[in-house]
């Protein structure tokens, strides 16, 4: 990695949590000061973690405990 890191752009500013529906998979999205505006839906979202069957409660348990420290 190249660059420093630069703090103000760093801070998660909000964690949402979505379980499956359908054929959709379930994410976890965390915002951080550098998130645009208009964001693409979870699939395409970098700052997405797409969760299967098997991460659901894993992934819910990771964005309250992340919530938790904001």
């Amino acid at each position: 990695m190249t660059g420093k890191l630069n703090p103000d752009r760093a801070i998660i500013r909000a964690v949402e949590w979505a379980p499956i529906r359908g054929m959709d998979l379930g994410y976890v999205r965390i915002t951080t000061a550098a998130t645009p505006a208009d964001r693409p839906k979870p699939p395409k979202d970098p700052e997405a973690l797409l969760l299967g069957a098997n991460h659901q409660a894993p992934g819910l348990l990771f964005a309250a405990n992340l919530q938790h420290r904001i």
